[in-house]
């Protein structure tokens, strides 16, 4: 709760600025996310919408705005009707423009992917994660390293569950390059086609 009122205190003296937009909008959403079975969780909600519609003008269509709202509808669904003309009216169209504006983001597409397993859409999901290997191959910030490692295995996860082998195994030889202890990669391994599809070989330079 002490968020909100020290984001609102700092938007007393910089209202314009980015990071302000940024921390009443997050600091709203925690609030709201927190509140969310409560009378209060959908005036917080709202309120986190208003301050998002500034986040993105100051932004200049700033990924992580994009990642924010996606998460408050998925979870809110009823703010749907009222997102327009600043966001779409899915959670999964707002967190796809998050992955288009950041495609080498891999938190960007481990959330959208979560979206998309949560609806029972476990195929696009993989897609989704898949999509962003060709991205693994170049320099990253050490901060993005750890959510890389947990993209390829909700990837791999999700292949064993989509009963794609090929990609499985892939993957598990990806996982096992960086956590060689995985029980669930070398499981998979143990039965695993001998093959590596290119597209894989072509990424094995992920962390």
């Amino acid at each position: 709760l002490a968020r909100y009122p020290m984001a609102t205190a700092f938007a007393a003296l910089r209202p314009h600025h980015v990071a302000t937009q940024q921390a009443l909008t997050t600091s709203a959403i925690d609030l709201a996310l927190t509140e969310r079975n409560g009378p209060t969780g959908a005036i917080w909600a709202g309120l986190a919408v208003t301050h998002a519609r500034h986040w993105l003008l100051a932004g200049r269509g700033n990924p992580y705005v994009y990642d924010a709202m996606g998460q408050l509808l998925w979870h809110f669904p009823s703010l749907a009707p009222h997102m327009a003309p600043d966001f779409p009216e899915r959670p999964d169209d707002i967190l796809a423009l998050a992955v288009a504006r950041d495609p080498a983001n891999p938190s960007h597409r481990l959330r959208l992917a979560q979206l998309l397993a949560d609806q029972d859409e476990p195929t696009h999901a993989l897609e989704t994660l898949l999509d962003a290997l060709p991205w693994s191959r170049i320099s990253m910030p050490p901060e993005r390293v750890a959510a890389w490692q947990q993209l390829l295995r909700e990837a791999m996860t999700l292949a064993e569950a989509t009963g794609d082998r090929r990609w499985a195994a892939d993957l598990a030889r990806m996982v096992q390059r960086f956590d060689p202890e995985n029980a669930t990669a070398e499981r998979l391994l143990t039965h695993s086609p001998d093959a590596t599809s290119p597209v894989a070989e072509a990424s094995m330079t992920a962390p």
